[in-house]
């Protein structure tokens, strides 16, 4: 799963090293897409009791972010996978929901999210505004069969089934 991630296999066994990895390739790709659709980050920040609390970028990547995990949940029903069986998400009921819908948080969330951010007009619903983005996205970029082909692929490559 990690693999997919990063493009490469990286040689440690140590979750929490890689945990840590990740952390920092999504705080650089956050940083990079909020400069590259021109839009003021200040890092990721959610209240869960009061979601509406955050700046807009945030709470675009909260609807962005639900909309991926329920593509997630078509795609891992759709073949078959077990949503509580997540390897690097451990202890939700939807981990590898969770798992498969990280695989987009760099490209698809943050185009989706961002995106909708830097076309936002006075008045907009944000809420919206990145539905409506997140749908012609997942539609133009195949992201529901692309990832059931990846969850057949990392399947394959666990089991070493061919």
């Amino acid at each position: 799963m990690y693999a997919m991630r990063f493009g490469e296999i990286v040689r440690t066994q140590d979750l929490d090293v890689l945990r840590g990895m990740e952390g920092v390739r999504v705080k650089v790709a956050y940083r990079l897409a909020a400069e590259r659709y021109g839009i003021e980050w200040r890092g990721r920040r959610y209240d869960r009791h009061n979601p509406a609390s955050a700046d807009m970028p945030n709470q675009a990547i909260n609807f962005a972010s639900s909309i991926l995990r329920s593509a997630a949940s078509i795609a891992v029903s759709a073949t078959g996978a077990i949503p509580q069986l997540g390897f690097i998400h451990e202890d939700a009921g939807d981990s590898f929901i969770l798992d498969m819908s990280d695989l987009y948080r760099q490209d698809a969330l943050l185009d989706i999210a961002f995106g909708t951010v830097a076309t936002l007009s006075p008045g907009d619903s944000l809420e919206k505004k990145v539905r409506n983005r997140a749908a012609a996205y997942l539609r133009e970029h195949d992201i529901i069969p692309q990832m059931i082909d990846n969850i057949k692929k990392f399947m394959t490559l666990e089991t070493g089934a061919t």
